[in-house]
């Protein structure tokens, strides 16, 4: 079962080393492209673009 987690719960730091945690586990398998690797994630290019 899950729960919607408030901005409180976010807050606490026990919380947020877990969410962070689990992130990492979900990311870790992930390949980056070669160009990923030379310019960063597309992510972050494409963050760029879209606060601009």
């Amino acid at each position: 079962m899950s729960t919607t987690l408030t901005p409180k719960d976010l807050r606490d730091p026990e919380t947020s080393k877990q969410i962070a945690k689990r992130m990492r586990e979900l990311h870790d398998g992930i390949e980056l492209l070669e160009t990923e690797r030379d310019e960063g994630p597309f992510v972050w290019r494409n963050w760029d673009k879209w606060v601009e």
